[in-house]
């Protein structure tokens, strides 16, 4: 207001000294006594005579008053614009007016940080509680703390966990299913994945203790043990184990010594070797994050994630190197791996160039694998075999621990069925995995178990029991087909004769007692359904 008052001012002090000036050189222009009227017609004359002849004294004057005005009226407006468009945030705008502004943008931002930490919260209490009923419903295990996120993967959730058998602290991850899961997740299937993941015991594999699938909430969860060196990753970037992700590897890390580097190549090597022997799948899921540290040894897990379908980080990345050559990926994925710990930092690129492996001297030998791996001529790449064998990992490394380790027991069909669905990549009929199920009386009862499921309100896990995934009907086996299964077990088929009775005792589906798909169908026409009457027992006996 005292701004205005001021601007308004001004301008009526120009105008007045202008009209004064104005005044002063024209002189007087009225006259009390004749010869003062003969003065002031004289005056007149001259001033009519001096604006003839001096116009442009008068344009100039004119034009200079407008000016002062047009000034006047441009700084008036500017003292009052109204700010558009944007807020003042940093203090820009003086005065109350942007005191006021600041206030209201702070309270929006800290209203929109508390609703995403109130969220945020929401999700990781509901988490919680479905990992506290579960670890009741199973048992032999007890909560010990909810991590932070520990990893990059968005949306799983780790705890720590004890054993009370052997008061051992444990690590618990639970994540949601993924789209690209190649398996009928039944109850038959997650055993046989973890019968599967049992078998695979070698020196450098983190062992799986616990696998599983929570019907209601779709979630996988797994128990591993907890080695609290943490990964290779904390060790060259040198953080704890347990600290946020994103907080860890902010900085450049420091190489690892050579000792160490052929020691955990190695290592990594022998294991990804006893994967491809089982039948796994390339294991897309191999970075320094996902090889843990166990002494002078180390121990490689992620192999699970590739069986449920879940996507690796490093995939996107890599693929551009290798195309369609699927064999080659694992060996990227290593030299990936082994960049890192000869750099101290991760690679960037697809494959390493010269001015990459420049940056990576801290061996003159891993150096040159580096170049085995990536600067070939011909375009291709060495095999897991091949860099196994190469003088870096060759000579000076202990493998005193494989020693330990027997022939692993042998896979059965239903394994090598999961397999090689893990492999195609495509979704699972819930039969391929159960694998045969024994006499007709068997299948009898498991018919009659699955109908009388099918009559409860069932959730989104007996969905999943009962029937197969969407687009896995299609490749539902007839008989004859899942008779070939089995067939490539270990032990030899049974006679021709044996499996005539069983087919025929089997019994078809009387019309009267619809499967859930014909119950359903019914329902979509019109029908109704009958009257039960129920037998409550629930009343207490007096």
């Amino acid at each position: 207001m005292l701004s205005s008052v001021r601007s308004w001012a001004l301008l009526c002090a120009t105008v007045q000294l202008v009209l004064l000036a104005g005044y002063v050189a024209a002189g007087p222009l009225s006259a009390d006594s004749p010869a003062d009227e003969a003065d002031y017609g004289d005056s007149l004359d001259n001033v009519a005579k001096y604006i003839r002849e001096h116009v442009w004294v008068i344009v100039l004057g004119a034009m200079g008053i407008a000016l002062l005005i047009c000034a006047a009226i441009a700084f008036i407006c500017y003292r009052w614009r109204a700010p558009r468009g944007y807020l003042a945030i940093d203090g820009s705008v003086s005065g109350s007016r942007g005191f006021e502004l600041s206030q209201s943008t702070e309270a929006v931002g800290a209203t929109l940080q508390k609703q995403r930490t109130s969220a945020r919260e929401v999700e990781e209490e509901s988490a919680l509680l479905n990992c506290q009923f579960y670890l009741r419903a199973i048992g032999g295990y007890t909560m010990k703390e909810q991590l932070r996120q520990v990893g990059t993967r968005a949306g799983k959730r780790w705890y720590m966990v004890t054993d009370q058998r052997s008061g051992q602290d444990l690590i618990m991850a639970m994540l949601g299913r993924s789209s690209l899961c190649p398996l009928t997740l039944t109850k038959a299937s997650v055993k046989t994945v973890q019968e599967l993941v049992s078998t695979m015991r070698h020196a450098y594999l983190l062992p799986l203790l616990h696998v599983d699938h929570l019907d209601e909430q779709d979630l996988i969860t797994y128990i591993h043990p907890y080695l609290p060196k943490g990964s290779v990753k904390d060790h060259i970037y040198n953080c704890k184990p347990l600290d946020v992700t994103h907080q860890k590897y902010q900085y450049r890390g420091r190489p690892l010594n050579e000792g160490l580097i052929r020691n955990f190549g190695r290592q990594v090597l022998e294991a990804l070797i006893f994967l491809r022997s089982r039948g796994f799948p390339p294991c897309l899921h191999l970075h320094s994050g996902n090889v843990f540290v166990d002494g002078r040894s180390c121990r490689l897990t992620g192999y699970e994630l590739t069986v449920f379908g879940f996507p690796s980080r490093m995939y996107p990345l890599v693929r551009r190197a290798v195309k369609d050559d699927m064999d080659a990926l694992e060996v990227v994925l290593f030299g990936h791996f082994l960049y890192e710990m000869l750099a101290g930092q991760e690679l960037n690129v697809p494959k390493a160039e010269q001015q990459h492996i420049a940056n990576a001297q801290s061996s003159k030998l891993g150096a040159q694998v580096l170049r085995e791996i990536f600067l070939r001529t011909d375009d291709t790449y060495p095999t897991l075999s091949e860099l196994r064998d190469g003088v870096f990992f060759s000579g000076g490394v202990d493998l005193s621990e494989m020693e330990r380790y027997n022939s692993p027991p042998a896979l059965t069909s239903q394994m090598k069925s999961v397999l090689k669905l893990v492999r195609k990549g495509k979704v699972a009929p819930a039969a391929a995995i159960s694998g045969p199920t024994g006499t007709a009386k068997t299948r009898k009862r498991h018919s009659s178990a699955s109908t009388h499921k099918s009559s409860r309100p069932s959730s989104r896990g007996n969905t999943n029991s009962t029937s197969p995934m969407p687009g896995a009907s299609s490749r539902s086996p007839t008989p004859a087909a899942s008779s070939k299964t089995p067939s490539a077990a270990a032990p030899p088929p049974p006679p021709p004769p044996a499996p005539a009775p069983s087919a025929s005792a089997a019994p078809p589906r009387p019309p009267s007692a619809p499967g859930r798909g014909g119950l359903l169908g019914q329902i979509h026409k019109g029908a109704r359904l009958k009257k039960t009457k129920t037998n409550d027992r629930s009343v207490p006996r007096v």
